[in-house]
């Protein structure tokens, strides 16, 4: 019975089957989503899901549409504009509706306080002193600028990104070596107890120990804190609402710094979105000087027309056409020309010298880097050898302090300077690579070229 049972109910039971499958395959967020991350986020991933879903970087991206879109504003404007027209005028006393091509010139005319109009207007620009062919140039270079602030702002979020994602990273091994150092503590606050009831050191150590771990706990705690805070701000570049404070996975690790030549920085910096677009900048307002002084030429339009006119019930109705060419040429504008070139000259001297400061900036930036790079460098050796003696100095207060020849103070700052640098270690390994991180941003190489022209 059973097996008719399912026999005859095996269609719908594959048919289940198979739409529970189907649901929860397209039920799957994507690996990027906003609603689901994954349980830890690599540097690599972190980096796709910012390029892909920061706001501020979509922002920028919309805005080079729109210079694109801009582009093909100014060039509608060399094709003829064609334009449909109609009217109609009603008049306090009639008047005459005479057809140009009426059957007789004795023929009276017809009169009609109502009179209708259609037809269609075409016209196209033959010359305006270069002035559409300007406006096309100027859109074009703000296309290429808006791209190059695209470029740069994708080159910026992922510095943001890297220099975050380290720091976290950064801040997860300060707060492991904290609470090896607090477990330490709070072991030697435990002997120390059993030695206080054995009556073998006065209370005011135990005191002091309590205050070392309570200070450790504090300082534990406000690191925790920082990763939060850290995490929060992750989410944020990366499109992300801010309390899912996503967890990163990774190592920080010591890079490996590029020996750059003066040249090869000159020559990187040169190429540089943020100074390509600075010169595109100073071009489009070469290109407004040429586009104001424009307006002091003649303007020559062709036009042509073709319509219907009649008076009231249509009568007399008639079709009309016209031809010609229209010139214009300013006299006088109350000095709104010569203004505006004064004014498109002044900006276009305001854009040449930043550029310059760009220029210096970004070499300042670059040897900026050079120097926290060397500097760290030089800190992460010292520490690595603080921190072997610091320990070693600490094993011998440990062995005095438990032999009852050395005191607690004393023991406690050798657990300090141990702490210290070990923090200070740490401090100097993410030094480097948030100064390596710097360094590619200044030269423009923290993007692959692949990606720094898409």
């Amino acid at each position: 019975m059973v097996q008719k049972l399912l026999k005859a109910n095996f269609s719908i039971i594959l048919f289940l089957g198979l739409l529970m499958i189907a649901a929860s395959i397209f039920s799957i967020p994507s690996v990027y989503g906003a609603s689901s991350l994954p349980e830890a986020l690599t540097l690599s991933h972190a980096i796709q899901l910012a390029l892909k879903k920061n706001l501020d970087l979509s922002a920028l991206q919309m805005d080079e549409k729109a210079t694109r879109a801009a582009i093909r504003k100014s060039r509608g404007r060399l094709y003829p504009r064609l334009d449909a027209y109609s009217s109609y005028k009603r008049m306090n006393n009639p008047s005459a509706v005479i057809p140009v091509k009426g059957p007789s010139p004795s023929d009276m005319p017809y009169f009609s306080r109502d009179l209708y109009a259609a037809g269609l207007h075409v016209s196209l620009p033959l010359y305006e002193g270069g002035l559409t062919r300007t406006d096309i140039h100027i859109a074009s270079l703000s296309n290429k600028a808006a791209k190059a602030a695209v470029v740069r702002k994708r080159q910026i979020l992922v510095s943001t990104v890297t220099d975050t994602f380290n720091y976290i990273l950064y801040l997860k091994r300060l707060r492991k070596a904290q609470s090896e150092t607090l477990q330490a503590l709070k072991k030697a606050r435990a002997d120390a107890f059993l030695r206080l009831k054995l009556g073998k050191i006065p209370p005011l150590d135990l005191m002091e120990m309590d205050t070392q771990v309570a200070s450790q706990e504090q300082a534990l705690v406000s690191t925790h804190q920082s990763i939060k805070k850290a995490k929060q701000y992750l989410a944020v570049l990366m499109g992300l609402d801010p309390s899912s404070e996503p967890e990163v996975l990774g190592t920080l690790l010591r890079p490996q710094s590029k020996v750059f030549s003066q040249a090869l920085i000159e020559q990187l910096i040169k190429n540089r979105p943020d100074i390509l677009e600075a010169q595109r900048q100073v071009e489009k307002a070469e290109a407004s000087v040429r586009r104001a002084s424009s307006k002091k030429l003649p303007r020559i339009e062709l036009f042509g027309d073709w319509g219907l006119r009649a008076g009231s019930r249509l009568q007399g109705e008639e079709g009309i056409w016209s031809a010609g060419i229209n010139l214009s040429f300013n006299i006088y504008d109350g000095k709104r020309t010569s203004s505006e070139v004064a004014e498109a000259r002044f900006r276009l001297n305001a854009t040449k010298k930043r550029l310059r400061a760009l220029r210096l900036q970004a070499k300042s930036q670059v040897l900026s880097a050079l120097s926290s790079l060397k500097d760290a460098e030089a800190r992460l050796l010292v520490s690595k050898k603080v921190q072997q003696s610091a320990k070693e100095a600490f094993r011998i207060e440990k062995l005095r302090y438990d032999k009852g020849a050395g005191t607690v103070t004393d023991l406690l700052k050798a657990q300090a300077a141990w702490q210290q640098a070990k923090a200070q270690y740490i401090k100097a390994l993410y030094d480097i690579n948030s100064a390596v991180t710097a360094l590619k941003l200044a030269t423009g190489t923290i993007l692959p070229p692949l990606n720094r022209e898409s």
